[in-house]
């Protein structure tokens, strides 16, 4: 067991949160993420784990550190044949920049971040590059976030569009958004072709009343040269990734040698309303998630997410289970009206209930700084099978195309039951095989 989690990435003894790249290179799959080597503070850095099967993560350590007064903060990742390159920000004095860096041993070591002056002089909340190519070139989003805690004076968050010819020289070519209420925090953009659409993907933080809640949103369209448009059946309000209250900084896999059949995604499993405040085993932050995939589907005439675990690690849970484990994977097959799980440890609960109308009632107890309830109506696509990853206090739910993240504080052993039209039922438990 690696930081009190079996299969979730984590860093034993450090503060992680968000991801910024999933690579396949030198024959391992390599994820890099916020870190900091003890309790969290603003001194931040990289991390990289390294993994055969995107489930048993080894912990590589710190590979971008902060330097003195210069802080890593997050970016994106892309392959150029043997190289990975890095487009992170830099913060210094209360002021952020963008810089780039590029490593040919996967990302054990780096170069020296070099300035990229034309994305404009270091400024306050200009943060979360995210470099992709599409048909009229290079292309990198900027999230200008309104400002932590005086965003009552700024204007609502939006996005930077630039174009480039050689990654280097860049222009701005048009603004995105905004969308959102003021106080509503943009960071840590994604843009994801999938089925024939563009899917843009926002982490929000919802600063009104001062709250920190967090959330990944998406909006399925079309980026052109200048900026994003909607697509007409899709909602005009984004779509939730995913329904839990611990599920951010989503980024998506990349490069030419990804060996899997279509890309996965990741995000923190966590969130900054509290994650300064819970006591994960032996680490600080939370871990990352595990890797889902994400399709766009008509249903009843709108474009809609459907959101799966990845097919890769579906067949490593493969040891039976008499009982349930600590750490495993549970599966029903949801015939009835309503399905009920009710997870339970020493520190806290959590409920959870859906209908066939995709009914979802939710509530977390426990720590006032845990205190969470949702009420949503889901659309529900695919098949009805209820397919539950526990991991410690972790749990990730996945039904219908939806997704659900979801933690409680350590507290000795999860306990988790299952009703479907209140009769008790049984889950059929899986552990992750020993190969």
């Amino acid at each position: 067991m690696k930081a009190g989690l079996d299969f979730h990435a984590a860093a034993p003894g450090a503060w992680v949160n968000d991801p910024n790249g999933l690579f396949c290179a030198d024959g391992a799959y390599r994820l890099f993420a916020q870190h900091s080597s003890g309790a969290e503070d603003r001194r931040i850095g990289w991390c990289r784990w390294s993994s055969k099967d995107l489930l048993r993560w080894t912990f590589d350590g710190a590979v971008i550190p902060p330097e003195d007064d210069r802080w890593m903060y997050s970016g994106s990742v892309l392959a150029d044949g043997d190289e990975l390159i890095a487009f992170h920000t830099v913060h210094q004095n209360g002021l952020e920049h963008q810089a780039a860096r590029s490593s040919s041993d996967a990302g054990t070591s780096w170069s020296a971040a070099r300035a990229l002056d034309s994305l404009g002089p270091p400024a306050r909340n200009r943060r979360d590059p995210f470099v992709f190519k599409d048909e009229w070139g290079w292309g990198l989003l900027l999230a200008e976030p309104c400002d932590w805690t005086r965003w009552r004076e700024q204007p609502a968050s939006r996005l930077r569009l630039y174009r480039s010819p050689d990654r280097e020289r860049w222009h701005e070519a048009g603004v995105i958004g905004p969308w959102r209420a003021s106080g509503v925090m943009w960071e840590v953009p994604v843009l994801a072709r999938i089925g024939g659409y563009d899917v843009l993907f926002i982490s929000e933080v919802d600063r009104r009343d001062d709250f920190a809640s967090c959330s990944v949103r998406a909006w399925v369209g079309r980026l052109d040269e200048n900026g994003f448009t909607f697509a007409p059946t899709a909602p005009a309000e984004g779509q939730l990734v995913d329904f839990g209250p611990d599920f951010y900084a989503l980024i998506s896999s990349g490069g030419a040698d990804w060996p899997l059949n279509e890309p996965v995604f990741v995000a923190w499993a966590s969130c900054w309303a509290n994650a300064r405040t819970r006591r994960w085993p032996n680490f600080n932050g939370g871990p990352i998630t595990l890797p889902r995939t994400i399709n766009v589907v008509d249903v009843d005439g709108s474009l809609r997410l459907k959101v799966q675990p990845a097919a890769a690690i579906m067949t490593e849970f493969s040891e039976p289970c008499s009982a349930q484990p600590a750490c495993g994977r549970g599966t029903l097959d949801w015939s009835g009206t309503e399905v009920a799980i009710h997870a339970r440890n020493q520190a806290g609960a959590v409920s959870i209930k859906l209908n066939k109308s995709g009914q979802l009632h939710a509530r977390r107890h426990g720590a006032p700084h845990m205190a969470w309830q949702a009420e949503a109506t889901l659309p529900l696509i695919g098949s009805d099978e209820v397919v539950i990853f526990l991991d410690g206090p972790l749990i990730e739910l996945f039904v219908g195309g939806t997704s659900l993240v979801v933690a409680l504080e350590q507290g000795g052993p999860t306990e988790l039951a299952c009703t479907v039209d209140s009769t008790p039922t049984s889950l059929t438990w899986t552990r992750l095989s020993e190969s």
